[in-house]
């Protein structure tokens, strides 16, 4: 085995005693030419470049730059690596020791040093997350947090959203973390499940039954998924009151948590103070009112105002609310019900019928409008068509009684979902009770 010295000459050496298998003698005579090179270089003779590229064969003058820039591309990247690894090892180590020796402030100093250099980096910004949260800053964490990129493991978005919601007091910024992280991780049922609850909590009827859907389709529904999908029209939640005063301490203003927090007042009448249990639900209307007037185009004030109106049968009140509603709710059932209300107030059974047939394209499982529309129907002589809208609609009031008084919406329940699909089917929602099925199926 020959052992060759990294020196030019010596590249031409390996370059014939291995690829070209040029005989040995003259391969030391092109050694003893640069030897003569560099003498005549010394003695003032011409650049050695115009004497090397004069003798020697072709491949010598025309190989010899392209091994160097080979030699220059294998060894740059390999270098660089190794500067790569050892200063990532060297911020680790140094956050390590840090840890180990419970000094917080430099640990936090040096992840945020680590964390300029490779912002794209999961790694420091988890670590000055810890250290900052060893030293009772929750604003920092969240702030570090926010920083990691899409890659990071989801358990670190899970970590933020409930430092967001429970901690800090922030629900929107809890909600669009949930959100990045269902771009990165579409399927992840837990961030799923915290947007459902939060949009109940919120009366966002559109956002809930959105995201219900999306999650269907994606691989991220639970059990859980369904019932809140089933229950998207006229689910409320008995610490929804609660939940909305507590999130208006820090935004007493935001009129998302001042509605929301009186519609689950108002669905809760059981919430009432006992001091405030004899007030007649008449001033709990003017609340509503009032509240109006201030957010005249709130969609979940309208449909409250609306439904207090059918109750009292003030159809002209009514109809002034119906020709007033913002555009938005143009795709919304509540209003297309409470328009066959008008009608059916007023008994023009053709015009209720087409309203509640209309409300129930809109949203299938509205049992409220097949109970009204089945009223319809008998007034028509359509006794048969009648009878079956009712029995629907009886099934999903029993979807709905279910649903409210499950201690624990699980495979522990399952009659529970075996009326939610029964009642799916019925409404022609086939392809939802279809993954139903198959879900509540599953081995696992």
């Amino acid at each position: 085995m020959k052992i060759y010295f990294l020196t030019v000459p010596s590249v031409f050496l390996i370059f014939d005693d291995v690829f070209m298998k040029r005989k040995k003698p003259q391969a030391v005579q092109i050694e003893k030419n640069f030897v003569g090179v560099a003498q005549h270089n010394r003695a003032g003779g011409g650049p050695v470049i115009s004497r090397i590229s004069t003798n020697g064969p072709w491949y010598r003058r025309k190989l010899a730059p392209l091994i160097v820039v080979l030699g220059f591309g294998i060894v740059t990247p390999i270098l660089y690596c190794c500067f790569i690894y050892y200063r990532q090892y060297s911020y680790s180590h140094q956050c390590f020791k840090a840890g180990a020796a419970q000094d917080w402030p430099k640990m936090e100093q040096v992840a945020k040093a680590w964390a300029r250099w490779q912002p794209s980096t999961a790694a420091p910004w988890l670590k000055a997350a810890e250290a900052a949260t060893r030293q009772g800053n929750l604003l920092g964490t969240a702030e570090y947090l926010a920083q990691l990129p899409d890659s990071a493991p989801v358990e670190a978005f899970h970590e933020l959203s409930r430092i967001q919601l429970e901690l800090l007091n922030q629900p929107e910024s809890a909600a669009q973390t949930c959100r990045r992280t269902l771009t990165a991780y579409p399927a992840d049922v837990e961030s799923h499940q915290r947007l459902f609850a939060y949009y109940a909590m919120t009366c966002q009827r559109r956002e809930l039954i959105t995201e219900a859907r999306r999650a269907i389709n994606e691989g991220g529904a639970s059990l859980v998924t369904f019932a809140y999908y089933a229950a998207a029209n006229w689910l409320t939640l008995a610490n929804g009151h609660d939940f909305n005063l507590r999130m208006l301490k820090n935004d007493p203003n935001n009129e998302l948590f001042l509605v929301a927090s009186l519609i689950h007042l108002l669905a809760n009448p059981e919430l009432i103070p006992k001091s405030e249990a004899a007030v007649p639900m008449e001033q709990y209307e003017a609340m509503i009112a009032s509240m109006l007037q201030r957010f005249p185009k709130n969609i979940e004030l309208l449909a409250s105002r609306g439904r207090f109106l059918c109750q009292h049968g003030a159809t002209d009140d009514l109809a002034k609310l119906l020709a007033d509603i913002p555009d938005q709710a143009s795709d919304d059932c509540r209003f297309w019900r409470l328009k066959g209300w008008y009608h059916s107030a007023r008994e023009e059974w053709s015009e209720a019928r087409n309203a509640y047939e209309h409300a129930l394209d809109l949203w299938p499982m509205d049992w409220i409008s097949q109970h009204e529309l089945a009223i319809v129907l008998r007034r028509a002589d359509t006794l048969d068509n009648a009878d079956k809208m009712q029995r629907r609609a009886n099934l999903g009031k029993e979807v709905m009684r279910n649903i409210l008084s499950a201690p624990k919406l699980d495979v522990s329940n399952r009659s529970v979902f075996e009326k939610i699909i029964a009642y799916m089917e019925e409404c022609g929602e086939l392809s939802t009770a279809k993954s139903l099925r198959r879900l509540l199926d599953s081995p696992s």
